[in-house]
């Protein structure tokens, strides 16, 4: 096949049902050719187009039927559990593009007469058969997903592409058929509704090695991997910043989360400095947390852009509730980067069964960005090792479920060869898990000094090699910074939203101080600050998730989104005047939290540092 010019669409007419999920296996579906079906189709457009709809009825029927026996035989000889069945209806008859074909989604094979779910069948085009197609048969799949229908219908739907892939090379098919996904909320279930059916489809994808370069077939490469901000700009063929339906159901999903769920209990927390314990149980249960980890491990699965795009809109709402609830990355990162199949299911899979929180130990009284000098130390005794040492400054300390140790373990070797990481369980004897600690913003998120005190670790916990710590422990970086960029940009933009909002509503000398040069300078600064900011950390994300070293992208993100909260939080304070000084607005808090991102995961200054590094190589005569 050199090209698909036509796209099968499948969405449900109702509800997604059941308890768990189902996985039916293979389904078979066809999509129609000029030389079978399509001829007798037609010739029923053009008796449809006369007026004899009985006609053009009559040419659908029997060409469904024909071609559904030759779906039951194909579907019996190649061991399908179920094939799709589309029957027809006339439905809007004076319009050849709102003819449809629709009908039971699922028969069973061994009973034609038994049905799982009811979907509708359209083309991307117009009516099927109206124009042809180069395929043959579609193999596609059927899966239904519980409460957590992110995450599980993820992780189902990726686990069904990978194996129709094989089948559908092995078989000969010449396209698979791949669901998107959309939800609605409504106190906290999350459904289909009418309103998102064309949202979730069945997108039909080469899988011909023969059309690799079509467009059409590029889009197959990017099922497991969407890391750049659009299909286009995967496939190489160009930078695009329109984000792929999936990027954009993953940002609406996280947008309307924050508007349910953050935003309304945002002031509470900030005032009570209470645990948003509540608010990360839901957001686990909406799939919207620790979403980086791999399907094997239970986890969506996500690239790190998408994980960006859910950040930005989780901290737009309130960035010390979204650290609580994404502190879980920096902890993660390690594991991700070098830890065992063993430690990853262990660690990593608990993380996804029940919504538990980790915390990343490296920051030391007296050691902060000079790592180099931490003074936490593990001793090797028999097959354990004897932990000891003060962390500082832990997010989510008091929490956590584990932790992520840095130690020195060989002071002798230099000191990036002279440490190892490990993994803690929480409730291991001898660690204490100091006072919250009262910060100037984000006051809700958890931070304590956590003290190991002859914390026994087994062999099996330990991360890489011994020695490995430091290298492991700063590649975790080139994950969270794109992050902390991220979280950093939403704030930016909710200043710059609260501050062209009252600039509207506030008048001075007759009209919106908005119309007034000076304001409406300042905020077209905060724009280009967002923008910018938002553009910075999608080339940081996109860089890692194509493969590619992200250090100095991460940094230069980090660097110019975290400058562009705290400046946007302090003009758009000033353009709010006395109110904005006011906690009945949120500029005061918005400016109390945006100064931490130029401090935690490496200040401005290490983050300078490591871009002029780069700089130093690269123009290096």
């Amino acid at each position: 096949m050199d090209a698909v010019d036509s796209l099968m669409l499948i969405t449900t007419a109702d509800e997604i049902p059941g308890k768990k999920i189902v996985h039916l296996g293979h389904v078979f579906g066809i999509t129609v050719r000029a030389r079978n079906i399509g001829v007798s189709l037609g010739a029923g457009l053009r008796s449809l187009a006369g007026g004899e709809v009985a006609a053009f009825t009559k040419n659908f029927e029997q060409s469904r039927r024909q071609a559904l026996d030759r779906m039951i035989g194909m579907a019996h000889s190649r061991g399908a559990d179920a094939i799709v069945a589309m029957r027809f209806d006339s439905t809007g008859q004076q319009q050849f593009s709102e003819v449809c074909a629709y009908g039971t989604a699922v028969k069973y094979v061994n009973d034609t007469s038994q049905t799982l779910n009811r979907m509708i069948v359209t083309t991307a085009e117009s009516v099927p058969g109206y124009q042809s197609s180069n395929m043959n048969h579609v193999l596609g799949v059927c899966v239904l997903w519980p409460g957590n229908p992110l995450q599980e219908f993820t992780r189902a739907r990726r686990r069904a592409i990978t194996e129709m892939e094989k089948d559908a090379s092995r078989f000969g098919a010449d396209a698979i058929v791949a669901v998107r996904y959309d939800s609605t909320v409504n106190s906290g279930t999350y459904h289909y509704s009418q309103s998102t059916l064309t949202k979730m489809s069945f997108l039909a994808r080469s899988t011909t090695a023969r059309a690799a370069s079509s467009l059409a077939v590029k889009r197959t490469a990017l099922t497991g991997q969407r890391g750049f901000a659009s299909e286009a700009a995967a496939a190489g063929l160009g930078p695009s910043f329109k984000l792929s339906e999936d990027q954009e159901a993953y940002q609406e999903l996280a947008r309307r989360f924050t508007a349910e769920n953050i935003i309304p209990a945002a002031r509470h927390h900030d005032e009570t400095m209470e645990y948003p314990w509540k608010i990360i149980k839901d957001a686990h249960a909406a799939g919207l947390v620790n979403t980086h980890i791999p399907e094997e491990y239970g986890g969506a699965g996500l690239s790190l852009l998408e994980g960006a795009l859910v950040t930005e809109e989780l901290a737009y709402g309130c960035s010390g509730i979204q650290t609580a609830i994404e502190a879980n990355g920096l902890a993660e990162a390690p594991l991700l980067v070098a830890g065992s199949h063993e430690l990853k299911q262990k660690y990593l899979g608990r993380m996804t069964e029940e919504p538990l929180v980790a915390s990343y130990c490296v920051t030391e009284p007296g050691a902060g960005s000079d790592v180099a000098n931490i003074t936490t130390k593990a001793e090797k005794k028999g097959d354990k090792w004897i932990l000891n040492g003060t962390k500082m400054w832990i997010t989510n300390g008091g929490h956590a479920n584990w932790f992520f140790v840095l130690a020195k373990t060989d002071p002798t070797q230099k000191a990036n060869k002279s440490m190892t990481g490990f993994i803690v369980d929480g409730d291991s004897a001898g660690i204490i898990r100091g006072r919250k600690e009262i910060n100037m913003g984000q006051r809700c998120s958890d931070t304590r000094m956590i003290t190991f005190e002859n914390v026994e670790v087994p062999e099996e916990n330990v991360i890489g090699k011994p020695g490995d710590g430091f290298k492991i422990a700063m590649g975790a970086f080139d994950i969270t910074r794109p992050l902390i960029a991220a979280g950093a940009t939403g704030v930016a933009s909710r200043a710059l939203s609260e501050a062209a909002t009252y600039a509207h509503e506030r008048k001075t000398m007759g009209r919106p101080i908005i119309q007034h040069q000076a304001i409406a300078f300042t905020l077209a600064d905060m724009a280009v600050r967002v923008e910018a900011s938002r553009n910075l950390t999608w080339r940081a994300a996109a860089t890692k998730d194509a493969g590619e070293r992200n250090s100095y992208f991460a940094s230069v993100a980090k660097v110019f989104a975290s400058n562009s909260a705290v400046r946007n939080a302090d003009e758009g304070l000033s353009i709010l005047g006395g109110a904005g000084y006011n906690t009945e607005y949120p500029l005061e808090k918005l400016y109390r939290d945006s100064k931490i991102f130029e401090i935690y995961e490496g200040p401005t200054q290490i983050q300078k540092l490591i871009i002029s590094r780069f700089i130093e190589q690269r123009f290096k005569p």
